[in-house]
């Protein structure tokens, strides 16, 4: 347990770990989202065989919220409950892409860290791909977090059209194509995003407008 982080111990004493807190964000809120996505999860997971993630916003880093691994191992920092930042994965830069102006400069003035040769470090150079995520509705890590590491992300969008998710497919270099795994993962976004509206619609007064999407 203390291993796992769900127990510290110190001086003769046990108290909750990191990973219990993590666990309690997991608000209502996400447990839905979680049950609307694992479908599509499961379908990107029989198509590909990488690892899929689903992952929020939390503060200046994504934190995952579910996690099915692949026939491959890739990493264990996208951990359920875990955490990274948001400018060098693909779920990252899917939810950044879509965030709010503040969000963004606040990311940018705290600094982008470099993880591998590949990290985007440049604030502008991010700001160009973000553009680019912002159109395409679909964003990559070419090893920026991990090195060998390759993922296809795609965003997640709720009733009121705002980005509350994102979604991604992993693989070790040389496993997958990222450009011919990216179209399921929008595909598998998209479904969620419009389950995530139907969930909104039942539960809405009738004679009142559906949200549009």
């Amino acid at each position: 347990m203390i291993k796992l982080g769900w127990l510290n111990y110190t001086e003769g004493q046990y108290s909750l770990g990191t990973r219990m807190f993590e666990f309690a964000g997991l608000s209502p809120v996400r447990s839905e989202l979680r049950e609307a996505a694992l479908p599509f999860l499961e379908d990107l997971y029989e198509a590909t065989h990488a690892t899929v993630h689903l992952g929020v916003l939390d503060g200046h880093e994504i934190l995952y919220v579910d996690k099915i691994s692949g026939h491959h191992k890739v990493t264990n920092l996208s951990r359920v409950g875990g955490r990274m930042p948001l400018h060098c994965t693909a779920l990252g830069k899917s939810l950044l892409a879509f965030a709010p102006p503040e969000v963004v400069g606040d990311v940018l003035r705290h600094g982008l860290v470099r993880f591998t040769e590949a990290t985007i470090v440049s604030p502008s150079r991010l700001e160009r791909e973000l553009l680019s995520v912002a159109a395409r509705h679909v964003a990559f890590d070419h090893q920026e977090s991990s090195v060998e590491i390759m993922c296809a992300g795609a965003p997640v969008f709720g009733p009121d059209q705002r980005v509350v998710a994102a979604l991604s497919v992993t693989s070790p270099v040389g496993r997958a194509r990222m450009d011919r795994i990216a179209p399921a993962v929008v595909a598998a976004a998209r479904g969620v995003s419009k389950v995530l509206v139907a969930n909104a619609v039942g539960m809405r007064r009738p004679g009142l407008p559906a949200p549009a999407f």
